[in-house]
């Protein structure tokens, strides 16, 4: 239970709005009735289980407003966490409430950049552009004449956010302690909630983000917004103002700027995950504007999500796989990103994902690429698969993006226009120099971890000598097998960067100058590899030898 009066008054109230939307039966069957008046628990009595469980939840967080619509947005976009359904629903949440007067945004922006409003702008918007629970924008304009847009937190809204988060909290045990929920956590989604709240109260994670974007897509048709860093604080975001409406307003365009806008999208989301290394997770056309030239600007870079190189290309095998119809390899990479749990019956998985994609290839079906995949991501959260964050976050982004690329552009084919990207991808990681590259870095991480072998044996010994263990072994048999590890790994070692010298001159034989018929890079690889091969040879032969000798003995 909240440990002050105003925290048992704040889950009083959120209890009180629960029973105005339908949810009795729950604030009885969580233990929450002792938040209401005598009369109300009397009618709790006759509550039913209601129907429509997701619009009555959506309806309570709108009603409280603030963090709670924050949670249902961030839930919204997150169905490892909570059910599809409760997901779409959640979608129609609106973060958009009244704005705090100009006095208090004047008060902050002075209190952050430590002087007067007139020392840094020429021109401060008294009406903000929008206005949300955690921050409002306005425009404005700097001393050098640069139009920017001033994001500006609301004054106290951390506290309040961290006192509705112990609420939840305390609602969320509530909950895990009086119902059997297999597939929710309250306390993990709370625990989520917090971190992400956590994050976009320090308006540098998102200048940070934005930084990122605008570096990567620098002289291109994807226009990011600059971050004035020396205006910039935890509570004060500035940076460029983009002219340009947002897609949901651009009304009349012509059809060939339709297409011109659907395949930059497109091209952009692709070059954001395979190039930049981050993306933005909530590409829909409200975050999207149309500017000049039919250049598109990008905004709202709250959540952002990041896959590793190792990632991106199981994703595109994944995308191959998912093209040749090849249901085993779809499997096995779902398995490779999401370990599976002690729960998982892969032959189940492997059969719905089977079922899901023969689905999609029937000619009939409408169903998009992107919306396919993030439903083989669901087949694999309902068979207990084990997926990062951010690899759901991409799965939401790319069908958001695909999506807005679809309903500007109605003929647009996402998968015949990323097929021939991705094989562009796919060969240029397969290049000789790319597959050496990798190779060498595999090779050095296996030999550094072999050359650990002889310490952690060591370890091992000493541990023994220093500790009255008893085991059938003599003391010195025991140093034997130490060195005997020793030997092995170095071997082993020498092995592996054999193989490497031969693998890579096999790569490199049509690179650099030719002596004759065959490259110099090549032919020196082989000789080196020869010439080592030689002593290895010799060393095994005498082991074998040695130990022949001894079993004669």
């Amino acid at each position: 239970m909240p440990s002050r009066f105003e925290d048992f008054k704040r889950a009083s109230h959120v209890v009180d709005i629960c029973l105005k939307q339908g949810l009795g039966y729950f604030v009885d069957l969580y233990g929450l009735k002792w938040h209401l008046h005598l009369f109300k628990r009397i009618i709790l009595r006759n509550a039913k289980k209601p129907e429509s469980l997701p619009e009555r939840i959506r309806a309570v967080m709108e009603e409280l407003g603030g963090a709670y619509i924050k949670l249902g947005q961030l839930l919204s976009i997150r169905p490892d966490l909570i059910p599809s359904e409760y997901c779409e629903e959640f979608k129609h949440l609106l973060d958009d409430i009244a704005p705090i007067s100009f006095s208090e945004v004047k008060k902050t922006v002075e209190f952050e950049l430590k002087q007067p409003l007139h020392k840094v702008f020429a021109h401060f918007d008294k009406f903000p552009l929008g206005s949300a629970s955690v921050a409002q924008v306005h425009k404005a304009k700097l001393l050098n004449g640069k139009n920017v847009v001033v994001k500006v937190q609301r004054p106290g809204v951390d506290k309040k956010f961290r006192e509705d988060i112990d609420i939840i909290y305390y609602l969320a045990h509530k909950i895990q302690k009086h119902s059997d929920l297999r597939r929710v956590h309250p306390l993990a989604i709370v625990e989520e909630f917090e971190k992400y709240t956590n994050k976009e109260l320090n308006f540098i994670n998102e200048a940070r983000n934005i930084d990122k974007f605008y570096q990567g897509f620098k002289e291109t048709n994807i226009i990011i917004p600059k971050v004035f860093w020396q205006f910039t604080t935890p509570k004060i975001l500035v940076m460029d103002y983009l002219d340009g409406k947002k897609l949901t307003e651009a009304k009349k365009l012509s059809q060939e700027e339709r297409r011109i806008i659907a395949y930059r999208l497109a091209d952009a989301s692709l070059k954001q995950l395979f190039e930049i290394g981050v993306f933005h997770a909530d590409l829909h056309p409200g975050n999207i504007l149309v500017m000049q030239n039919n250049k598109i600007g990008l905004i709202d870079f709250g959540i952002v999500g990041s896959l590793d190189g190792d990632t991106v290309q199981k994703l595109m095998n994944a995308y191959i796989g998912i093209v040749q119809q090849d249901y085993d390899a779809v499997t096995k990479t779902l398995l490779e990103v999401a370990p599976p749990s002690t729960e998982t019956d892969v032959d189940q998985l492997k059969a719905e994902v089977k079922s899901l994609l023969e689905e999609w290839f029937v000619p009939s079906n409408n169903m998009r690429y992107t919306q396919m995949m993030y439903l083989v991501f669901e087949v694999g959260i309902k068979n207990k698969l084990k997926f990062p964050r951010d690899l759901i976050l991409f799965g939401k982004s790319a069908m958001s993006a695909e999506g807005t690329c679809m309903e500007v552009y109605p003929q647009f084919n996402f998968t015949e226009h990323a097929k021939p990207k991705v094989m562009q991808l796919l060969k240029k990681q397969h290049a000789p120099l790319a597959m050496l590259n990798k190779f060498a870095q595999k090779t050095s991480n296996f030999g550094r971890s072999v050359g650990e072998l002889p310490s952690a044996a060591l370890s091992l010994i000493n541990k023994f000598q220093k500790e009255p263990v008893k085991i059938g072994i003599d003391n010195t048999d025991v140093r034997h097998l130490g060195f005997d590890i020793n030997t092995s790994s170095n071997r082993l070692s020498y092995s592996m960067l054999i193989a490497s010298l031969i693998i890579g001159g096999s790569l490199l034989v049509n690179t650099g100058p030719a002596l004759g018929n065959y490259s110099v890079i090549s032919m020196t690889a082989f000789l080196l590899a020869g010439i080592m091969l030689v002593p290895l040879l010799v060393s095994v032969v005498r082991e074998g030898n040695k130990m022949y000798d001894s079993h004669r003995n």
